[in-house]
């Protein structure tokens, strides 16, 4: 998000208790000239994610085409979080999460529906 929106990213990742909220400069480049400073939160334990995140949105999902979004995402952190313990299963889900990986950022590219009509 925008820099100017930290406190509400701080206000998420307090709500959440886990993860980590970061601020990156703006980098401009001649063909990204408006790129402003930005916050992320981020959390890189996928089973912190099922025990604090998951819950939440499974009991309030998000609406529109970001369901189907959530709906891949969550299972790729279930996956994840299931093997990632041990590190035992990795060699075969690895296949399976980087498909749903693929998919995912497949879903994501933005469509400008105004120019499709």
């Amino acid at each position: 998000m925008r820099a100017d929106d930290a406190a509400l990213v701080e206000l998420v990742a307090s709500y959440f208790g886990v993860g980590s909220v970061r601020a990156r400069q703006a980098y401009r480049t001649a063909d990204r000239p408006n790129n402003n400073p930005q916050v992320t939160w981020t959390c890189g334990h996928a089973r912190k994610l099922v025990q604090h995140v998951i819950p939440h949105f499974d009991r309030y999902p998000p609406r529109g085409k970001k369901r189907p979004e959530y709906e891949l995402w969550r299972q790729i952190v279930c996956e994840v979080a299931a093997w990632a313990p041990s590190m035992v299963k990795v060699p075969e889900c690895f296949p399976r999460v980087a498909a749903l990986v693929t998919e995912l950022q497949a879903m994501r590219v933005y469509k400008d529906h105004a120019q499709a009509q």
